[in-house]
């Protein structure tokens, strides 16, 4: 559906929205939607975008929102963004007392008072690039949702009997082959990046996300579910490889320590740039809130698999009741 230019309320009270093109939106959990809406120029990135995760257009507004703006083409990555280049844009934002945070690939400005984010990206002639811009792009997003609870984790998201698990580890660990492993009736949604979100009813959902190294590399092994296809998340997992499967119950606080690792590093990394880093500070607090809420939901444990072992079955071993009806 063709949403043309859409009138929208204002980002700071009383001031002027920016123009919008294209409107999209994400349904997570039971509650919470945002939308992504194109601003000139963006149009053919942002559409990309939403194809990958599998998402539509749309004619509402959500909140969170996040407006994304054109700074133009260019062919290197080392033509990326630098802390004082392109401080144009803030001519463009309605209201003042803007906040800015620069990634690798976008930069994004935030308001203390406003639902919207905007995120300033270019379309690069190098197929790769863009795809590694929309992994920062997608970080924008979690910095928008974190005040909503959410938690994007580097995890694997299987799925059986409506059941959600999460399988957490670095890279090279073993999710992928964890994923590729599973017998029916398990399946798997994703193998690198999973986005669990609270819902109104008082349960954890798990959403799964693309595995954007993979598209960098051209190489992709995703299955490309929607990142609106969410599941009940009923336990985690943090995987480590061993000679023979076992499972063993981890404390709410080690459980949150060892998530904090695989969630911070969708928020803060040491070569980002911030102009208020205090903010950053505020953002930790919020994003430990929302992994102890998580541990204090469902159920972690260490997960230690085997090469020729049968991993789910150790799984199935401590998983709450199952519900037929959720699949």
């Amino acid at each position: 559906m063709s949403c043309g230019h859409l009138e929208s309320p204002p980002l700071v009270s009383g001031a002027r929205s920016l123009p919008v093109g294209a409107t999209y939106s994400v349904k997570l959990g039971d509650a919470l939607q945002c939308g992504l809406h194109a601003g000139p120029g963006t149009e053919g990135w942002l559409a990309l975008f939403a194809d990958i995760i599998r998402v539509q257009r749309s004619t509402l507004l959500g909140r969170p929102t996040i407006r994304f703006v054109e700074r133009g083409r260019a062919k290197r990555f080392s033509s990326g963004f630098s802390s004082r280049d392109g401080q144009g844009v803030l001519d463009r934002l309605p209201g003042k007392d803007w906040h800015w945070k620069k990634l690798d690939l976008a930069r994004f400005w935030y308001h203390p008072v406003s639902a919207e984010t905007i995120c300033e990206i270019r379309w690069w002639d190098n197929p790769a690039t863009n795809f590694a811009s929309m992994a920062d792009a997608t970080c924008v997003l979690y910095h928008a949702l974190a005040a909503h609870g959410a938690v994007p984790l580097h995890a694997a998201l299987l799925v059986s009997c409506g059941q959600g698990v999460l399988l957490l580890a670095d890279g090279g660990v073993g999710k992928t082959t964890c994923c590729l492993r599973v017998p029916e009736p398990w399946k798997w949604l994703c193998d690198d990046e999973t986005l669990v979100v609270p819902s109104s009813r008082g349960r954890l959902w798990a959403h799964p996300l693309p595995t954007w190294s993979d598209l960098v590399r051209g190489s992709c092994v995703s299955t490309n579910r929607s990142v609106e296809r969410g599941v009940p998340l009923s336990a985690i997992f943090f995987l480590s490889q061993a000679s023979q499967d076992e499972v063993f119950a981890l404390g709410r606080g080690a459980a949150a320590a060892r998530m904090m690792s695989m969630t911070l590093r969708y928020f803060t990394r040491p070569h980002w740039e911030s102009s208020h880093p205090d903010d950053d500070i505020a953002l930790r607090k919020q994003v430990f809130a929302n992994v102890c809420s998580v541990t204090s939901q469902v159920s972690a444990y260490e997960l230690r698999v085997a090469r020729e072992g049968r991993f789910w079955k150790e799984i199935e071993c401590v998983l709450p009741g199952r519900d037929e009806s959720l699949e």
